[in-house]
């Protein structure tokens, strides 16, 4: 499970994707309307597309969707000690 998006976080540089794991950048985070947000993500062919979005990262504001912005998972570090 993804941790739900944090605008906040990715001010101060946290990562973020979409819902399917797209990389994601914040390019605005002022615009006027329901959707403040403009994000450049790149999908897996490398094809980079402009978005907006709510302030909570939600593509829709009727329903759910995997491009949905969601916080990118940390990676553990295992040492081996």
């Amino acid at each position: 499970m993804n941790e739900p998006f944090d605008l906040e976080a990715v001010k101060a540089g946290a990562e973020f994707t979409t819902g399917l794991g797209h990389e994601c950048i914040l390019l605005a985070d002022d615009l006027s309307g329901e959707y403040p947000l403009a994000v450049r993500a790149v999908d897996e062919r490398g094809n980079k597309q402009v978005f907006k979005y709510t302030a909570k990262g939600k593509s829709s504001l009727i329903c759910n969707s995997d491009f949905d912005l969601v916080m990118k998972p940390k990676k553990n570090i295992v040492t081996g000690k």
